[in-house]
């Protein structure tokens, strides 16, 4: 098999959600489950016939945007991995304009726990929807589906490619090479049509000639071709693989042996908790004796990477490499008859080839690289759970922040799979003395997996220190911090609170004014604390041996504490 023909037979593909048609008839907003946004997720535009007229992917932030082929009334399905549809609408799509639509996605979790399989599990071809395979399949066929999309946004790829011709046994290394290659990602996993591929088989080349053997890619399985032509069933996999407790199968088979057409069985694998697709394994059949012993073969490992788009990340293929000789026949014994010699296909080596996505990158950004994951980290309050903005997130080995969203998520990139601490500052978590937060986390080895961290609540810090009268009466906790001076021990300097509140007259009239004031000594640090300071009021704030006016400050609109500092 020529090297040429095996870049045909493996390549890589990526993919990206589609965007919009300028002045096409659009429905555009964000996909979210609850508050958190949802990359990846399949919006499909069905018409009032039940037709899927168009498709896109949710991006970063659950940003998406499908453009119908004509104006009209369509509903939304929303296909997300490990869930069921979510079906929205009806939506009026007008020519030129772009309708919003918000998707809160409400499909159930689909449990492939607790899916039970036998090892007399039927083969079926289009098994219906209550069957264990179709389930399986279904589930799969949301990542293919992505993985065939079309691409518009190009994306930069390297990728490291191993080619090695090993002896007929293949045992021993005759020959290897590695080279670092670099490219678009226009091009997907190229293969046949899955119509040639379904007429002509995956092995193309007569006797004595270089053969290329064509892998089953997204389109290729996805294809009624294919569907009619195979029958799948439920897999467990192999007790005596690492990840068979993880992983759970749908095996594809041919439903009929042609003669002279070769074909491929093998098995889609699905992470049991998550549903995600990650792998496909198959090999060739109906072939001859000689190409059998080379065990032709090949592996896809699928990976979603930022975005909710999926790559493949890895594959390898295996196949013969042969010659023809000659078979030279009996000598005649009888006069007159000549002698048939026979040609004979003969095994010469086995030709592996590998490869793997090193790095991509979105207009010179490292969007993905090898060994690295992305964290969705989701900041929720302590006591009613809900998400907390502005805070800003961090590893602690970095120095760049992001501050978390309206959903409290933040995304950190490039993250290495592994125990990694995470540290949250905020102004208010800083108001009630608990900023910043160093909290550990487990990375998991999967991309936009989401982590929840939780941070006290500045409503249960401040109950717990000035108690629950005080939230009742309008008050709110005052923390403050004074220098250390080696002449002037904080805690023997004391720190003069003040505010003045407003009392309204029985019979009317101006308001009466009161001073309220307090003293206080910080700690050895310089710390120190007031509870039952009017959340609306002006305070000042100095230091007793101050001759100046101190420093003022007020509480924030709706915060519950503020915090000072004398300089």
């Amino acid at each position: 098999m020529t090297r040429r023909a095996l870049v045909h037979a493996v390549a890589f593909v990526a993919t990206t959600a589609a965007t919009h048609r300028v002045g096409g008839q659009t429905l555009a907003g964000r996909v979210s489950r609850g508050s958190a946004p949802v990359s990846g997720a399949l919006i499909m535009l069905v018409d009032a016939n039940g037709r899927t007229v168009a498709q896109a992917a949710s991006r970063e932030g659950g940003a998406y945007a499908v453009t119908a082929p004509a104006a009209g009334s369509y509903r939304a399905q929303v296909l997300q991995i490990g869930w069921r549809p979510t079906v929205v609408g009806p939506f009026a799509l007008r020519t030129g304009a772009t309708t919003p639509a918000n998707i809160d996605v409400t499909g159930a979790r689909i449990p492939l726990d607790a899916i039970v399989i036998s090892d007399r599990s039927d083969c079926r071809v289009h098994p219906d929807s209550a069957a264990a395979a179709f389930i399986l399949w279904d589930e799969a066929r949301k990542a293919l589906m992505s993985a065939t999309m079309t691409q518009t946004e190009p994306l930069s790829i390297s990728l490291s490619r191993t080619e090695q011709n090993l002896d007929r046994d293949g045992g021993r290394v005759l020959w290897d090479s590695t080279k670092i290659e670099s490219g678009r990602s226009l091009n997907p996993f190229t293969t046949l049509a899955p119509e040639v591929l379904a007429q002509r088989g995956y092995m193309s080349g007569a006797l004595g000639t270089d053969k290329v053997y064509w892998a089953p890619d997204a389109t290729v399985l996805l294809s009624e071709s294919f569907l009619s032509s195979h029958c799948i069933r439920p897999q467990l996999a192999s007790t005596r693989s690492a990840d068979s407790a993880r992983l759970i199968g749908v095996g594809f088979t041919p439903v009929a042996k042609r003669n002279g057409i070769v074909d491929v069985e093998g098995v889609v694998w699905l992470d049991r908790t998550t549903a995600e697709l990650r792998a496909i394994d198959y090999h060739y059949v109906n072939t001859t004796k000689v190409i059998e012993r080379a065990d032709p073969r090949g592996r896809v490992e699928f990976l979603r990477i930022p975005g909710g788009r999926w790559i493949v990340d890895r594959w390898s293929i295996r196949v013969p490499s042969t010659a023809v000789g000659i078979r030279r026949g009996d000598a005649p014994t009888i006069p007159g008859v000549v002698r048939v010699d026979t040609p004979v296909e003969e095994l010469t080596a086995i030709r592996r080839t590998s490869g793997r996505v090193t790095e991509i990158r979105r207009e010179g950004s490292v969007l993905w690289e090898a060994g690295r994951v992305t964290l969705l980290v989701r900041v929720v309050d302590s006591i009613s759970g809900r998400p907390v903005s502005g805070v800003l997130v961090r590893s602690a080995e970095s120095s760049s922040a992001l501050a978390s969203d309206s959903t409290g998520s933040v995304r950190i990139d490039r993250v290495a799979p592994g125990p990694m601490t995470l540290r949250l500052e905020s102004s208010e978590l800083e108001a009630v003395g608990r900023s910043p937060i160093l909290t550990p986390v487990d990375v998991p080895p999967t991309n936009d997996v989401t982590v929840s961290v939780t941070v006290p609540s500045a409503r249960a810090v401040v109950v717990a220190r000035c108690g629950n009268r005080a939230l009742e009466w309008g008050e709110g906790l005052l923390r403050g911090s004074v220098p250390i001076v080696a002449d002037f021990p904080p805690e023997k300097t004391p720190v003069i609170v003040t505010w003045r509140t407003a009392y309204q007259r029985l019979g009317g009239g101006k308001p009466v004014f009161a001073e309220d004031r307090r003293e206080i000594s910080p700690a050895p640090n310089g710390e120190f604390e007031v509870c039952g300071v009017p959340r609306d009021a002006v305070v000042t704030v100095r230091r007793s041996n101050d001759a100046g006016d101190g420093v003022t400050t007020r509480f924030a609109p709706g915060a519950l504490a503020a915090r000072v500092s004398i300089r």
